[in-house]
């Protein structure tokens, strides 16, 4: 599972049929609400298992990136994660012809709780400042993940690491994060890709609405 191809390579998606033929095609992705990501946060079988899992809830990232993380990663007194982003972005001009350009690392915020879970972790596991915290591939990040989420009564086609980028960007909008905030957080080249996240939340945003003042 991937971020979103909302529309075919090398074409804007409101060049032809305007925003809202966009709009009514942009698939809107599964996502968990807190309770159930907390439901999910509770079966895990270890600390590592739990770690990773919250890791991805509250950092947004994509789980290549987030297997690749390590404690020097983090930064304490600014409570930042440094995520590489491992997805490119394509080239435009006449001398592109398909070339990609990798998208700059970014700094994600998080919060105290977590950065004392990283360091607690890496401490009683010994965890070297540049070793990475976690140390299998996907497979079996899909396989810990796609268990707690089963175990914790998520739908079967919900149960997957991408699921908690999605519930994180929904919890973000829901939050009142601006759009292009949680664009560059979420690594997105093309802000596309976070918008179709409003037709996610828009079903929820009633509440939000309690916050406006006239």
């Amino acid at each position: 599972m991937t971020d979103f191809p909302l529309v075919p390579a090398g074409r804007h998606p409101l060049s032809r049929q305007g925003p809202l033929a966009w709009w009514d095609r942009a698939v809107p992705p599964k996502y968990l609400h807190r309770e159930e990501v907390h439901r999910v946060l509770e079966r895990a079988k270890s600390p590592r298992d739990h770690l990773l899992a919250n890791l991805l809830w509250q950092d947004g990232a994509r789980i290549s990136e987030q297997l690749v993380v390590r404690p020097l990663d983090f930064d304490r007194l600014n409570r930042r994660v440094r995520l590489k982003t491992y997805k490119t972005r394509r080239q435009t001009g006449a001398n592109a012809a398909g070339s990609r350009k990798l998208i700059p690392d970014r700094h994600v915020p998080i919060k105290d709780a977590l950065l004392g879970e990283v360091f607690d972790f890496a401490y009683r596991h010994k965890v070297a400042e540049t070793d990475r915290l976690f140390t299998f591939g996907r497979g079996r990040a899909h396989q810990i993940l796609s268990d707690m989420m089963l175990r914790a009564g998520v739908d079967p086609e919900k149960a997957h690491p991408h699921t908690l980028r999605h519930s994180f960007a929904v919890n973000c909008l829901m939050s009142g994060v601006p759009i292009l905030v949680l664009q560059r957080w979420l690594g997105h080249a093309s802000i596309f890709s976070t918008l179709v996240y409003l037709k996610v939340a828009e079903p929820d945003a009633d509440p939000l609405f309690g916050r406006v003042e006239f």
